[in-house]
Protein backbone atom coordinates (compact mmCIF):
# COMPACT_ATOMS: atom_id res chain seq x y z
CA UNK A 1 0.00 0.00 0.00
CA UNK A 2 0.66 3.99 -0.61
CA UNK A 3 1.47 6.17 2.12
CA UNK A 4 -1.74 8.35 2.44
CA UNK A 5 0.56 11.13 1.95
CA UNK A 6 0.89 9.83 -1.48
CA UNK A 7 -2.08 9.16 -2.60
CA UNK A 8 -3.29 12.60 -1.09
CA UNK A 9 -0.62 13.99 -3.87
CA UNK A 10 -1.69 11.82 -6.55
CA UNK A 11 -5.40 12.74 -5.90
CA UNK A 12 -4.42 16.27 -5.93
CA UNK A 13 -2.64 15.89 -9.42
CA UNK A 14 -5.63 14.30 -11.10
CA UNK A 15 -8.02 17.03 -9.60
CA UNK A 16 -5.27 19.84 -10.76
CA UNK A 17 -5.47 18.17 -14.38
CA UNK A 18 -9.35 17.67 -14.10
CA UNK A 19 -9.62 21.49 -13.66
CA UNK A 20 -7.16 22.40 -16.20
CA UNK A 21 -9.18 20.12 -18.70
CA UNK A 22 -12.49 21.88 -17.41
CA UNK A 23 -11.00 25.36 -17.94
CA UNK A 24 -9.64 24.70 -21.81
CA UNK A 25 -13.18 23.07 -22.47
CA UNK A 26 -14.65 26.34 -21.43
CA UNK A 27 -12.21 28.60 -22.99
CA UNK A 28 -12.84 26.68 -26.91
CA UNK A 29 -16.78 26.73 -26.24
CA UNK A 30 -16.94 30.50 -25.45
CA UNK A 31 -14.20 30.55 -28.14
CA UNK A 32 -16.83 29.28 -30.75
CA UNK A 33 -20.20 29.71 -29.62
CA UNK A 34 -19.81 33.14 -27.12
CA UNK A 35 -22.39 31.83 -24.63
CA UNK A 36 -20.45 32.36 -21.59
CA UNK A 37 -22.10 35.37 -19.28
CA UNK A 38 -19.81 34.47 -16.27
CA UNK A 39 -16.82 32.46 -16.54
CA UNK A 40 -16.61 29.50 -13.75
CA UNK A 41 -15.93 30.45 -10.40
CA UNK A 42 -15.39 29.07 -7.41
CA UNK A 43 -17.45 29.83 -4.01
CA UNK A 44 -14.99 27.81 -1.26
CA UNK A 45 -18.19 27.86 1.23
CA UNK A 46 -20.00 25.60 -0.79
CA UNK A 47 -17.28 24.59 -2.36
CA UNK A 48 -19.06 24.70 -5.77
CA UNK A 49 -18.21 25.45 -9.06
CA UNK A 50 -20.56 27.31 -11.18
CA UNK A 51 -20.54 29.70 -14.24
CA UNK A 52 -23.07 30.97 -16.49
CA UNK A 53 -24.25 30.81 -19.95
CA UNK A 54 -26.91 31.02 -22.97
CA UNK A 55 -27.78 28.80 -24.53
CA UNK A 56 -25.88 28.05 -27.60
CA UNK A 57 -28.02 27.45 -30.94
CA UNK A 58 -28.32 23.89 -30.71
CA UNK A 59 -29.30 23.76 -27.72
CA UNK A 60 -32.36 26.30 -28.11
CA UNK A 61 -33.49 24.57 -31.13
CA UNK A 62 -33.89 21.03 -28.74
CA UNK A 63 -35.54 23.65 -25.89
CA UNK A 64 -38.01 24.87 -28.29
CA UNK A 65 -38.56 21.31 -29.49
CA UNK A 66 -39.39 19.48 -25.36
CA UNK A 67 -40.27 22.66 -24.23
CA UNK A 68 -42.49 24.27 -26.76
CA UNK A 69 -44.21 27.21 -24.92
CA UNK A 70 -40.86 28.16 -23.63
CA UNK A 71 -40.58 29.79 -27.25
CA UNK A 72 -41.25 33.11 -25.89
CA UNK A 73 -39.10 33.26 -23.36
CA UNK A 74 -36.04 31.62 -24.89
CA UNK A 75 -33.71 34.81 -25.18
CA UNK A 76 -33.77 35.35 -21.31
CA UNK A 77 -33.19 31.71 -20.57
CA UNK A 78 -29.57 31.36 -18.43
CA UNK A 79 -27.80 28.20 -17.96
CA UNK A 80 -26.01 27.64 -14.98
CA UNK A 81 -23.98 24.47 -14.75
CA UNK A 82 -22.97 23.38 -11.17
CA UNK A 83 -19.93 20.93 -10.25
CA UNK A 84 -18.75 19.76 -7.14
CA UNK A 85 -15.84 17.54 -6.16
CA UNK A 86 -16.60 14.54 -5.23
CA UNK A 87 -15.06 11.85 -2.46
CA UNK A 88 -15.96 8.36 -4.47
CA UNK A 89 -16.18 7.97 -8.26
CA UNK A 90 -19.82 8.45 -8.89
CA UNK A 91 -19.86 6.53 -12.16
CA UNK A 92 -20.24 3.61 -10.39
CA UNK A 93 -23.26 2.46 -8.18
CA UNK A 94 -23.31 0.95 -4.61
CA UNK A 95 -24.40 1.81 -1.36
CA UNK A 96 -20.74 4.47 -0.69
CA UNK A 97 -22.07 6.37 -4.46
CA UNK A 98 -25.34 6.52 -2.81
CA UNK A 99 -24.20 8.34 0.06
CA UNK A 100 -21.75 10.61 -1.43
CA UNK A 101 -24.48 11.53 -4.16
CA UNK A 102 -26.77 12.45 -1.09
CA UNK A 103 -24.20 14.72 0.79
CA UNK A 104 -23.32 16.55 -2.67
CA UNK A 105 -27.50 16.98 -3.35
CA UNK A 106 -27.50 18.38 0.71
CA UNK A 107 -24.58 21.04 -0.12
CA UNK A 108 -26.48 21.88 -3.20
CA UNK A 109 -29.18 22.32 -1.78
CA UNK A 110 -27.59 24.22 1.34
Amino acid sequence: DEPIEQKLEVEKENTDERKKNFHELINLHSLYNNTVLLPPRFDLLYNLQYSIHTPPPLLKRELKLIFPKIRDNLESLLIVPTFQHSRVDLVCFGYEQNLERDRLLENFLD
